[in-house]
């Protein structure tokens, strides 16, 4: 017999579905498509619809889902406004001012209304905890839109976006129904299952080259949104044994790549905003993988960190040497981007015997000739 949370997440996974299936049409006649240029990969105008069909999935499982809504007030009021905005940015683009607007609009619906603050950065160097005081909201703001663009910066592939923070959502679950924080698991598997709803139309199988629909802003901006509310609740819920770094650790993969790809664009010159092919799925894309392949490993990664922060937590890993190996993530994050061209080549040169034997079979399902 199936809960009444497994019902909404199916209700969820049904909703987005049909709904991508409908908006698709209507898409083409009212051009909210994604076009073709320079930097984007795919060879025809695509539908933008995958945001907006998640969003109303979402909502539809919500009410169906015995979750007090009234604690939810906050992530539906900065879910709304993200959702709008990017609808808006993707008919007719707006400048990256007035997305940093709602998304600090947003991310204030969570300190200011809901109450979720990052007050304090644990005992980071041994000295005891470090206590942010009047910061606490400056920096939770600041940690919150940061998350938001790293979410977005990733939807640069197939499924990649949508994959990531499947990744990064199913272990925050697992974990919240393990302390006791309902809300959170529940929200977690009601988003995944819509998640999966648009990974339907979103992800490259078999019997198709390309994803006939994209999620867009309004899909980034709102998936990066609800792990960060996520993330919050469980680190100020009382019985949750994460430290700020584990809590760090935990999206650590699209923390780490926003903060060396804005720190890279600072120091040639270029507007932190200004988008780039330089991320490590372009990076894995040029040393030869497909975008399937590109797609298993970053989220593969995303999910080795997390799981990391959870079992560190769990078995009492001290915090100056947990926040050491996030420096130490850091650091060799940004010699792969730097020393990018020599570790595209290596990567080539390993995968030239996929030429013949078991590895060519396993290349095969991982990978797509381009």
């Amino acid at each position: 017999m199936l809960t009444t949370a497994q019902l909404a997440a199916l209700c969820g996974l049904g909703v987005t579905s049909v709904l991508i299936a409908l908006l698709i049409p209507i898409a083409e006649r009212v051009s909210l498509l994604d076009h073709p240029s320079e930097r984007k990969c795919h060879a025809a105008p695509t539908p933008i619809v995958g945001g907006i069909a998640m969003y109303l999935g979402v909502a539809a499982s919500f009410l169906l889902a015995d979750v007090p809504l009234q604690t939810l007030g906050p992530l539906a009021a900065g879910s709304t406004l993200l959702v709008v905005i990017g609808l808006i940015d993707d008919i007719k683009p707006l400048g990256y001012r007035v997305r940093l607007v709602a998304q600090c609009a947003a991310a204030g619906f969570l300190t200011v209304w809901g109450g979720l603050t990052i007050d304090n950065l644990g005992n980071l160097i041994g000295l005891g905890p470090i206590s942010l005081g009047a910061l606490a909201v400056p920096f939770t703001l600041f940690a919150v839109v940061g998350l938001i663009n790293g979410i977005n910066m990733l939807d640069g592939l197939d499924g990649l976006a949508a994959s990531v923070v499947i990744a990064l959502l199913l272990p925050i679950g697992v974990y919240a129904s393990h302390t006791g924080l309902i809300s959170v698991s529940v929200a977690s598997l009601l988003v995944i299952a819509c998640i999966l709803g648009f990974l339907l139309f979103n992800y490259r199988f078999p019997w198709r080259d390309r994803a006939p629909v994209f999620m867009g802003d309004a899909g980034s901006n709102l998936l990066g949104f609800v792990v960060a509310w996520a993330v919050l609740s469980l680190f100020q819920h009382p019985q949750s044994e994460l430290p700020p770094i584990a809590v760090l650790w935990l999206v650590a993969f699209p923390v780490v790549d926003t903060l060396v790809t804005m720190w890279r664009r600072h120091r040639k010159g270029l507007s932190m905003f200004r988008p780039d092919c330089d991320h490590v799925h372009h990076i894995l894309q040029r040393a030869g993988f497909g975008v399937n392949a590109t797609v298993l490993i970053v989220a593969g990664g995303t999910a080795l960190f997390a799981a990391i922060a959870i079992v560190a937590s769990l078995a009492g890993a001290p915090e100056p040497l947990m926040f050491g190996g996030f420096l130490l993530l850091v650091s060799l994050h940004s010699w792969f981007i730097s020393s990018a061209w020599r570790f595209a080549r290596a990567i080539r040169g390993l995968l030239a015997p996929a030429d013949s034997g078991i590895w060519r079979r396993i290349a095969s399902h991982l990978a797509k000739k381009r």
